[in-house]
């Protein structure tokens, strides 16, 4: 006969996270900000679980406490691939934040065909054929009660459960096989290894019978939540003044009441376009669910597809929520009140904070790296004026828990009239733009550039005169370009077309950072208008196929986005006006020398694609010894290094 067996739960939650344990309590005096704990139960051949044990032990103290499941005897029943949620009330009544603690659980194992109802008392008989060990008796002793082996871990005394209306329920425990009869083990005695049974055996077992133990519970390996309340986090963001170029600088207060330290930081930058408030409120219920919340039924607005802030903590303030956490509704039941929030943080929402709703587009517009440091601050480079933003600050703590703060923010742009005027743009040599324009304001202008098939503006950098040179423009593209002063809304220059053959490479030296950016100079180009062989450019996306079982494979990606690819061309120059055509071994030591320079490159194709780059093997060269002109011509391969819109590239 197959057994039915338990087998190790999967998916569980918390499992060395972090968990809040808040003490406030409802009306009816019970915790109603309890952490919800959960698994998925996992067995074979249909067996079922009507009841779990659940240990705690305090690591610092060494404190060991229970909980029940279902809690007050109320059924319920979990087959293979269930999800088990536990509210967890007892757990959240022991544990302290700033505390660490070690659960572990002892699932039931329960017949099915023997399961009544899913009402009270509809218990079902326990399963008792998971196979625990086999022995001898060691000692003689009574019909009932005799002695095997000692210390035997996870042999466990026969649980019941008293309910309310004082009955006994048997939840589980232990079945002693000799030969073909069975007894159920009521105690063990795990320093001396006496067992009594319940019953005992037709012949009173000797010393060196045989016996063979059958439980119908399984105990999973330990598992370890850190208590902890959240951090107090502040995020401003406004103009710095004492910036001439005027970012939006934002910062981020941190304490922790547990004293845990910073890992890293990040902020985001989202544009709100079109921002108008849909509707306030306030959450109905407390959910340790980080995707759903109770906004309250019967909301008459449609608030699916907008956009959302919910408090941290009830503040009790008056007004639109404009800090807190910033989420996203995909789902609203108006019966029940309860909607699906995507959040990027695993976010407890609490019972009373207000929320707003907002109808809006949110556009990412500006991303930070994680950053290792406890300054807790970040400039962002865009046309605030006359604009609105929501920041988003990502705080990682020491003990691996992230959590999401917003802020939303809207700048004031005074109106530009004719104060920039007679825009031009012009290309000159290496295909390089440069833009001049007549004003009488003073000052730092901030340049952007905007391809007019796309909707990203590019920041290119800064100037305090009435020029700059756009470096990174590509072939066969369109471009409008912005020219921002102060608290100005930005002038808009007609569309800049350009239209150039050839291959060119730049060396580039790096400057080190500005603007948060890698920020490079151009020192030397080369352009390559003939004998340009196709070669495949490579999109890297990490993808990885994965054959097993299956009919179909599989495929995996990783977070790896950069191109690749290799050049190759004629050396040769032609010098105008009288078309000579040069190739010699100065060209080739010239060459030789460029590309060999310990440096990133910037690349241009003649269809219009730009990119960062690096060689990525060695360069060769061949000499036609064919030719008349005995030219030469060159090969590379190239890997994309940095991303050309996230770079500063000055003449």
């Amino acid at each position: 006969m197959k057994k039915k067996m338990i087998m190790t739960p999967t998916l569980v939650f918390p499992d060395d996270e972090v968990v809040k344990i808040d003490k406030h309590k409802d009306t009816n005096g019970e915790y109603d900000r309890a952490p919800h704990f959960s698994y998925q139960f996992n067995c074979t051949a249909g067996s079922a679980m009507r009841w779990a044990l659940c240990e705690y032990t305090n690591l610092k103290t060494g404190e060991v406490n229970h909980s029940y499941f279902p809690k007050g005897g109320d059924i319920n029943t979990f087959y293979n691939g269930d999800k088990v949620g536990v509210n967890e009330l007892v757990f959240n009544d022991i544990a302290e934040n700033g505390h660490d603690y070690q659960y572990q659980y002892i699932l039931f194992q329960t017949d099915p065909t023997t399961i009544a109802d899913d009402t009270q008392y509809g218990d079902g008989v326990g399963l008792y054929d998971m196979y625990f060990c086999r022995g001898k008796v060691q000692r003689a002793g009574s019909s009932t009660s005799f002695y095997i082996n000692k210390e035997i871990g996870n042999l466990k005394d026969a649980y019941y459960y008293e309910r309310a209306d004082g009955s006994n329920y048997l939840v589980g425990g232990a079945y002693m096989e000799i030969g073909e009869e069975r007894r159920f083990i009521e105690k063990y005695d795990y320093k001396t290894g006496m067992v009594t049974l319940k019953s005992a055996f037709t012949n009173t077992p000797t010393v060196g019978t045989e016996f063979r133990i059958f439980t119908n519970y399984f105990i999973d390996k330990p598992h370890y939540v850190k208590c902890r309340n959240d951090p107090d986090c502040i995020v401003t963001a406004e103009v710095n003044e004492n910036n001439s170029t005027r970012p939006i600088h934002c910062e981020t207060t941190y304490t922790h009441p547990n004293h845990v330290g910073l890992k890293y930081y990040k902020y985001y930058l989202y544009q709100t376009i079109n921002s108008n408030v849909v509707y306030d409120g306030t959450i109905q219920d407390s959910t340790n669910d980080t995707t759903q919340v109770n906004l309250g039924k019967s909301i008459g607005e449609n608030i699916v597809n907008k956009c959302i802030t919910i408090e941290v903590e009830p503040s009790g303030t008056e007004g639109h929520v404009t800090e807190g956490i910033n989420g996203f509704i995909s789902n609203y039941n108006t019966a029940t009140g309860m909607a699906i929030i995507y959040c990027p943080a695993n976010t407890q929402f609490v019972k009373g904070a207000k929320f707003t709703v907002y109808s809006e587009t949110q556009k990412l517009i500006g991303e930070s790296p994680a950053i290792y440091n406890f300054r807790l601050n970040y400039d962002f480079y865009v046309m605030q004026a006359g604009n609105s933003y929501c920041v988003v600050s990502e705080i990682m703590t020491l003990d691996d828990k992230m959590y999401h703060f917003s802020k939303r923010v809207s700048f004031q742009g005074n109106e530009l009239g004719d104060l920039v005027n007679n825009f031009n743009c012009l290309m000159i040599n290496n295909r390089i733009a440069m833009l001049s324009w007549n004003t009488t304001l003073s000052g730092t202008a901030k340049i952007f550039r905007r391809n007019v098939n796309e909707e990203d503006y590019v920041f290119l950098g800064t100037t305090n005169t009435k020029s700059f040179f756009d470096t990174t423009v590509g072939n066969k593209q369109t471009y409008e370009y912005y020219v921002c002063y102060g608290d100005y809304k930005p002038y808009k220059s007609e569309q800049v077309s350009v239209d150039k053959d050839g291959w060119f490479i730049y060396s580039l030296t790096d400057l080190g950072t500005k603007y948060n950016k890698k920020y490079y100079a151009i020192s030397e180009c080369w352009e390559f208008i003939t004998g340009m062989t196709d070669n495949d450019i490579t999109s890297n996306i990490g993808l990885a196929v994965h054959t097993g079982t299956g009919i179909k494979p599989k495929t995996t990606r990783t977070v790896t986005d950069y191109e690749s690819g290799s050049f190759s061309a004629d050396l040769l120059t032609i010098n105008c006006p009288d078309g000579r055509i040069v190739d010699n071994i100065d060209r080739v030591k010239a060459w030789t020398k460029f590309i060999k320079g310990k440096n990133d490159f910037m690349l241009k194709s003649h269809k219009g694609d730009v990119w960062i780059i690096n060689i990525s093997d060695n360069p060769t060269r061949i000499y036609d010894s064919t030719s008349v002109l005995g030219l030469t011509n060159i090969k590379y391969d190239w890997i994309e290094v940095e991303d050309i819109n996230d770079v500063i590239i000055i003449r």
